[in-house]
């Protein structure tokens, strides 16, 4: 019997600067091939610094089809992307933070018309704004189960799931959060990585990169290991990767805190991509420094299956996104701690021995050949946990379940 799955995001499924969207999307394009008639309705709304050319970046992830049309009223892009059919809101694009203001008028009027072609078996979703949760109330009124993404640690009340029947979670670290918190039972499966956006066809490791220099992410642990390596290692090629933040965002940052990061000619800076595949293509080692709990930690996985060796902070589910089977020397990345006073609020750049088993891990992974080829070799092997073949029939369960158990 035919199924038929709606995803429903206030925001671009295919923005480069949100790793839970681009999670989202590849989901849905799992249950398609699982058997799902899968259509998506979402917004231009980006979490990038600035807003994005959602047109071009159809195209450049190959979208077939890709044509503007009026859908109900509203200006829209439509295109079909692995088997599903996307309506994307022109809603200008910038600074997504969970409001869509005057746009959301014109979402209600594409999902009414979404629900009249045909109403969805389930609708697959996350949000909370007031606008989000009445749409989800309506679609659970016409009939459909509402199936929520839990892609982080921001719903910890239970009011937010009262309109919600089914909850699937990003990972163990982020279930257990829930159900301790707030009594919440979730299913857990592994980040998807789609090895077609992901995995580089060839690989030159070169650089020492981080990506998205935000506060979260540990901008100022990022500064002081990029200054103590440009001033030790200027040999040492150093990244970063724009996401939320652009380019400059950590030589702000840096002149901020009185260190002149530009001087380091062996520091380079590089915009947000389309297809994550082309960070990897060029990556030595991937530095996660997360200062906040982080639920799972895609990059670490990305990096992972591309055979790029992970050195990630201890916070929240980045330990066991690199390390899967949890013991201290299994897994395919590094895990390593970062001072307690150091937070996703806090402005603060940690002294150098604070980092001294990061800088000392990357000069070593930089230095020794058969050390760097041995962690490679354990970063794809542990990236084996996130293969479409290993992944996928998890998913295909889960929305099984749904199926049977609709609400």
């Amino acid at each position: 019997m035919s199924r038929s799955l709606l995803l429903l995001l206030e925001q671009f499924p295919f923005d480069p600067a949100s790793g839970a969207a681009r999670s989202m999307r590849t989901i849905s394009e799992i249950a398609a091939r699982n058997g799902w008639r899968v259509r998506a309705v979402s917004t231009t709304e980006t979490e990038a610094a600035a807003p994005l050319d959602a047109l071009e970046t159809l195209r450049r992830n190959g979208c077939a089809g890709v044509a503007e049309h009026s859908v109900a009223g509203a200006r829209a892009l439509r295109c079909t992307h692995r088997a599903v059919e996307h309506t994307v809101l022109i809603s200008g694009g910038a600074s997504f933070r969970g409001r869509l203001g005057g746009h959301n008028a014109a979402l209600d009027r594409i999902v009414d018309a979404a629900f009249e072609d045909e109403r969805p078996d389930a609708v697959f979703t996350y949000g909370g704004s007031a606008e989000h949760v009445a749409r989800l109330r309506a679609a659970r009124a016409r009939g459909s189960a509402i199936v929520f993404g839990l892609r982080n640690a921001g719903y910890l009340h239970r009011e937010a799931f009262e309109h919600v029947d089914h909850v699937l979670s990003a990972g163990r670290w982020l279930s257990d959060t829930y159900k301790r918190e707030i009594g919440l039972d979730s299913v857990p499966i592994p980040t998807p990585i789609d090895p077609a956006d992901v995995v580089a066809p060839r690989h030159e490791p070169v650089f020492v990169t981080a990506v998205n220099p935000t506060l979260e992410k540990g901008v100022y642990a990022m500064v002081r290991m990029f200054e103590e390596l440009g001033v030790r290692r200027p040999d040492i090629p150093l990244l970063t990767v724009a996401s939320r933040g652009d380019t400059g965002a950590i030589l702000r940052a840096a002149n901020d805190a009185g260190v002149d990061l530009a001087r380091h000619q062996s520091l380079m800076h590089a915009p947000g991509v389309a297809m994550p595949a082309s960070i990897y293509a060029q990556s030595r080692i991937v530095l996660v420094p997360s200062l906040w709990c982080e639920p799972s930690g895609r990059i670490g996985a990305e990096a992972l299956v591309n055979g790029v060796p992970p050195i990630v902070s201890d916070r929240g589910g980045l330990p066991d996104t690199v390390r899967p089977e949890g013991g201290p020397e299994e897994g395919g990345g590094f895990v390593l701690p970062l001072p307690e006073r150091l937070t996703h609020r806090t402005h603060i750049v940690p002294t150098r021995e604070e980092v001294r088993d990061w800088t000392d891990l990357i000069e070593r992974l930089c230095d020794d050949e058969p050390f760097y080829e041995q962690s490679s070799a354990r970063a794809r092997e542990a990236g084996c946990m996130y293969a479409p073949e290993v992944i996928e029939p998890q998913y295909a369960a889960f929305f099984d379940g749904v199926a049977a158990c609709p609400m």
